[in-house]
């Protein structure tokens, strides 16, 4: 018997061949996170799918079909796929490394702004100049630990909440999620990441941006840059439980 249906804007994460006919497809929705769904009759060309199999990086309207274990893919109106990125290699990677970021880091729970985030991110990725993709791709993660509920404080102590001054240094314990005071160090200093009034900056600078081509102007500064690059990395690879390498993007 079938169940309700919604129409949902999705993003398609990953596919594998489940028959002759039919996929596996992981989507990110807006109003249900991460899914996992079986499109019968995805891989052939049909009315409910009219573009033929779904493939990565596609986006559009989804048709969902209710489950008692969950939902059912029975159509998909693609709008884009961001083709244009697989013409160059660092705008592919930068891309399938926050699909990577969204597959391993988002639950089947609703996450409001994850999926506009990631539409605007790789929009940016294939419009925007070539020496921006790695300050793009460092807003996306700073945004996505943020809309995750798992990023770093940078204001107060995590530990005691004493306020941490702007125009002063801080350092950062990554295992802890925030600044540590000197009074509350308690033996994690081999691991603390400092940081300079001007990369706490920029980081706050990264979270309120409204718009990813702003990115690069707020990390016009290489020993901004490359110091938060590293540090960004961590944070998100602790989110996912594994380690993330440091992708060779092109600089300024």
């Amino acid at each position: 018997m079938s169940g309700a249906r919604e129409t949902a804007q999705a993003l398609v994460l990953s596919v594998q061949s489940w028959s002759n006919s039919s996929q596996i497809v992981r989507l990110l929705t807006e109003a249900h996170g991460s899914i996992s769904v079986i499109a019968r009759g995805s891989r052939r060309m049909t009315s409910d799918f009219r573009y033929g199999p779904l493939d990565v990086m596609q986006w559009g309207s989804a048709c969902l079909e209710k489950q008692s274990d969950g939902f059912r893919l029975v159509g998909f109106e693609a709008v884009g796929s961001f083709a244009r990125l697989a013409a160059h290699h660092e705008r592919l990677l930068a891309a399938f490394d926050v699909i990577e970021i969204l597959r391993d880091g988002t639950r089947a729970v609703s996450q409001p702004g994850l999926l506009r985030l990631a539409l605007e991110t790789l929009a940016a990725f294939e419009h925007g100049e070539v020496t921006t993709l790695e300050a793009v791709l460092l807003r996306f993660e700073l945004q996505f630990l943020i809309l995750s509920g798992r990023a770093p404080h940078l204001d107060a102590c995590v530990h005691c909440g004493r306020e941490a001054p702007a125009p002063k240094p801080a350092r950062l314990d990554p295992l802890q999620g925030g600044l540590i005071c000197r009074t509350c160090l308690r033996g994690s200093a081999d691991r603390l990441v400092p940081l300079s009034p001007a990369a706490r900056a920029a980081l706050h600078g990264l979270a309120r941006s409204a718009d990813p081509r702003e990115a690069a102007a707020m990390l016009a500064d290489a020993r901004v840059r490359a110091s938060l690059i590293p540090l960004l990395r961590m944070l998100v690879g602790l989110s996912l439980d594994h380690p993330l390498p440091v992708l060779a993007l092109s600089r300024t």
